[in-house]
């Protein structure tokens, strides 16, 4: 507990100048206050007499006229530190406040500490949304200090806070970066006591966070490490039970229970949840509703001994644990009313006991992944409890609290900082959406009621991209809702060095120069992190962003869907493959129970696909039949010929067009197929016929040289023929340089890049384009692409092999170079799912170009291109589909949007055509 020596000689100095001035009642209290204060061996008894004495300056009537600014804040933080340590938040949150009315709107650097103080003391009475504007107000007044142990306390609080809130990697990275900040200062001497408990605190806190993200083997490790350093051991414990509860093995978890020590843990809260969770996996339920009920009473009948509300996110996970158990023995009004409970202790503003109400959606809270899960168990009590009394009240609280925890999650996703939390956010809540669609979908089998369906519909498209939505809509509309220009300057700025080390970085093999880099990179992280909480201080902008992932299934039907279109949307379910299809006026479902094998029928079907060789034939197979009849063996599709196709999981590793059907036709013979990441992104979208008058086409490998051949890239001679039948600009061998395309590529509605393209998937970040090889900067890795702001961006053709491959996200679908230029902002692409000859890729984009231009749509275009070529005998060779099939398109449906002209010819040839039917009416009428 000893406190920090500079701000002592600080104060010291400053009241040795005011009782020069004459020694009286008030500086002889300041003088005991900061002796007890500041002493080196601090107890419960000196904080109390400085406490004492402290509270008499404050008190006194000369306090405001014999101090200066500085001293008084140096006491009123002094005092709201002493108020804090004893647990009075509320007393030190006032005091803080009185600190800060000293301010007068200047920005000045003596009150950094109480901003922190203050946003600390909000966390602990569990006000996130209070904390995190005080931090961030600490944050912006710490860039004109000079100290970095002051650093690593404001870091790691805003760690905890980004914690809380559930974006686990923005928290990996202020706690690495208050670590670094220590190890600074002190020289990272683990003999510094002080160095050896910061940190163990914050890789404590990284460890934690690696927990949560289900990097559950590397937290294990680093808690490890810690335990040598035999600093508050205890605690390493409890995290090492929490990590083995999570892997569900109670045996591990109670081992580490087992070996604390601290007799005081057995009577904490969290200690007693981790017993009841140990108790539950081993099935002893009613063990565990004891220990559960008797920690609730002990708590708050200490609460009340305080005199202070009782509102703890520790008791809202007890209650839930509880909800859960009582959901186990099938008494549902009991599980209902600890999971409301629950919510109550979550969200410290929300104090509503009627089960009916939900929390406020657009809120942050504790333990927000926790409370999720509550928020899903009450939805579930509900809907059983209106299955069990055919009760329409509480079928509709039900689907209400499943809306509002969506709604909730949507929020939260809106106001991160970075796509790798909410592509992890997405994934976390996927298993809800499951259980959400199948409450709807069994409601709809039990009323036959379309509504139903619809919402099984409207739940099962809003799990799907999450991330791509809010970063997409966050790339449009960042410039067109009047963010401040010198913050969206800021921005590309940060952008740009971002851009520049990240480079630096995957060409680096020099251990300690990458560490350096590292280091830089994360400082980058955090200023955009800062800068994103600028950006969402904009009501609109985070109000546009919550709105995006709105569904409005009446407009696809009218706008988007022609007659001969329709829309199939694939669900995969734990055990089930929901498929719905939507056309102009019906909207029905297909439920199928999911084989046990189709992973395997899909690995067997893609290597059918790509393993083959030249000239070679394609025939059905076993594992053909399977997936078709799966994914399309329903007669709703006869009278069509167009399909937009929504996959799900481990669905979009499936090349649609080459299913057969009964006739032995692939399906791209029978259908234009679009594709698209969720029915949230269809959008009416023709083009203009000038925009492809506008393509910037770029073919960096067209012409090999030396530079090429020292590359290790292969030289691709069909992309300049491909590139040159464009019109626009066309940039060919060493003119096609990354640097010409960051400077241009903004000023095209259309990109066409016939290049190479490499996806990672070790480390998808690092996926790139490959442009002309004239220096080490000639990679446009994915980061940089996701990173570009997209303002007249309206269509890509990605040439480059593998540009829709990498990993697959249960929520997010193929994270890959296509989902990054989506993500930047254009809305429609076409793109290859695996490598193919530049031949093939030449002849394609040919006859695509051409189709478009006759004014077929970009689907219609694509599949008659693909048709082409299947009976072009110059391209034999090719038909196998491992040549043609990885072109798709994605995006909505789109074309040429037809000349004023040619319009007002069709009406004219029209009304021409009525009045001559009329005359020859008349004319025969006359001859009778």
């Amino acid at each position: 507990m000893k406190r920090s020596l500079p701000v002592l000689c600080f104060l010291m100095v400053l009241v040795t100048l005011a009782i020069g001035q004459g020694e009286d009642t008030v500086h002889q209290y300041l003088k005991e206050a900061d002796l007890n204060f500041y002493t080196e061996t601090p107890d419960s008894k000196n904080d109390s007499l400085a406490l004492f004495n402290y509270q008499k300056v404050i008190g006194h009537s000369s306090f405001n006229e014999v101090f200066d600014t500085a001293i008084k804040v140096g006491i009123f933080e002094n005092t709201g530190v002493l108020l804090l340590e004893q647990n009075k938040n509320d007393e030190a949150i006032s005091i803080f406040r009185k600190s800060l009315e000293l301010q007068h709107n200047i920005q000045d650097t003596i009150f950094f500490a109480s901003n922190l103080f203050l946003g600390e003391a909000y966390y602990s009475i569990s006000k996130l949304d209070s904390a995190a504007a005080f931090l961030n107000i600490a944050e912006d007044i710490f860039e004109y200090k000079n100290s970095k142990l002051e650093a690593s306390r404001l870091y790691n609080s805003l760690g905890v806070i980004y914690y809380e809130m559930g974006n686990f990697f923005q928290a990996i990275n202020y706690f690495t970066k208050a670590d670094d900040l220590v190890e600074q200062e002190t020289g990272g001497d683990l003999d510094n006591p002080y160095y050896l408990y910061a940190h163990h605190s914050f890789l404590n806190n990284i460890a934690s966070s690696m927990m949560k993200t289900n990097q559950l083997d590397t937290a294990v490790h680093v808690f490890k490490s810690l335990l040598p350093l035999d600093v508050n051991n205890d605690v390493i414990y409890l995290h090492l039970a929490d990590i083995f509860i999570e892997k569900e093995l109670p045996d591990s978890a109670g081992y580490y229970l087992d070996q604390i020590s601290n007799i005081e843990i057995y009577q904490n809260i969290g200690f007693i949840n981790q017993q009841a969770e140990v108790f539950i996996l081993k099935d002893s339920l009613n063990s565990a509703k004891e220990l559960l009920n008797q920690a609730i009473e002990n708590i708050q009948r200490e609460y009340r001994d305080f005199n202070v509300a009782g509102k703890d996110f520790r008791i809202g996970t007890s209650h839930y644990l509880l909800g859960k158990i009582f959901m186990e023995e099938k008494k549902l009004d009991q599980a209902l009313d600890h999971f409301h409970t629950s919510l109550m202790h979550f969200d410290p503003s929300f104090n509503d006991p009627d089960f009916f109400i939900n929390p406020d959606q657009r809120e942050i809270s504790f333990a927000a992944f926790t409370m999720f899960k509550s928020y899903i168990k009450k939805a579930e009590a509900l809907a059983e409890i209106a299955k069990q009394k055919n009760d329409q009240q509480y079928w509709d609280a039900a689907f209400e609290t499943f809306e509002s925890a969506f709604n909730r999650v949507k929020y939260l996703s809106a106001i991160y900082d970075n796509d790798e939390a909410r592509i992890f956010l997405g994934d976390f809540v996927i298993d809800a959406y499951n259980i959400a669609v199948e409450y709807a979908y069994c409601k709809y089998i039990s009323d036959n009621n379309v509504e139903y369906l619809k919402k099984a519909f409207f739940f099962a498209e809003s799990s799907k991209s999450i991330g791509l939505l809010i970063g997409n809509a966050e790339s449009r509309f960042k410039t067109s809702i009047g963010l401040p220009t010198e913050l969206l300057e800021k921005e590309r700025n940060l952008n740009f060095r971002y851009s520049s080390i990240l480079v630096k970085l995957n060409n680096e093999n020099d251990i300690t120069t990458i560490d350096e880099l590292q280091k830089e990179l994360l400082d980058i992280k955090l200023e955009l992190s800062r800068l994103h909480d600028d950006f969402n201080q904009s009501e609109q902008f985070v109000d546009i962003k919550f709105a995006e992932s709105e569904i409005d299934l009446d407009n696809i039907q009218k706008n988007i869907l022609l007659k001969n279109t329709g829309l199939i949307s694939y669900y995969v379910a734990d055990r089930i493959l929901y498929t719905f299809f939507v056309d102009k006026n019906t909207i029905q479902a297909f439920v199928n129970p999911l084989p046990k094998n189709l992973d395997t029928s899909i690995d067997a079907f893609n290597s059918q696909v790509f393993n083959s060789s030249l000239g070679e034939k394609f025939n059905n197979s076993t594992e053909n039949q399977i997936l078709y009849s799966l994914l399309l063996g329903f007669e709703k599709t006869n009278s069509l010929d167009h399909l937009i196709l929504i996959p799900h999981a481990s669905l979009n590793d499936i090349p649609f067009e080459v299913l057969k059907n009964e006739e032995n036709k692939f399906l791209v013979e029978n259908f234009a197929i679009s594709y698209m990441f969720s029915s949230k992104f269809l959008k009416s979208n023709d083009f203009e016929r000038s925009d492809f008058h506008k393509i910037l086409s770029m073919a960096p490998f067209a012409v090999q040289d030396e530079l090429i051949v020292k590359s290790n890239f292969t030289d691709l001679p069909s992309t300049l023929s491909e590139v040159q039948q464009l019109q626009g600009t066309s940039k060919i061998g060493s003119g096609a340089t990354k640097a010409f395309f960051l400077q241009h590529f903004n000023q095209y509605p259309i990109l066409h890049l016939a290049t190479h393209a490499e996806v990672n998937l070790a480390d998808i970040g690092r996926s790139f384009v490959a442009f002309y090889p004239d220096e080490i900067d000639h990679k446009l890795y994915l980061d940089e692409i996701m990173r570009a702001n997209i303002e007249i961006g309206k269509f890509v053709f990605l040439s480059s092999c593998e540009s829709n491959a990498g990993q697959i996200s249960n929520s997010e679908g193929i994270l890959g170079l296509s989902r990054a230029f989506a993500y930047a902002g254009y809305p429609n692409m076409i793109t290859t799912k695996w490598k193919t000859s530049d031949q093939v890729s030449e002849y394609i984009s040919k006859a695509f170009y051409e189709n478009v231009n006759q004014g077929k749509s970009f689907s219609q275009a694509l599949q008659l291109a693909k048709i082409q070529l299947l009976s072009d005998p110059i391209m034999v060779q090719y038909r196998h589909p491992k040549y043609w099939a990885p072109f798709i398109y994605i995006g909505s449906p789109a074309k040429l949007a037809q000349p004023n002209w040619l319009i007002a010819a069709m009406i004219i040839s029209f009304i021409l055509g009525i009045l001559l039917l009329l005359y020859k009416k008349n004319y025969l009428k006359k001859l009778r």
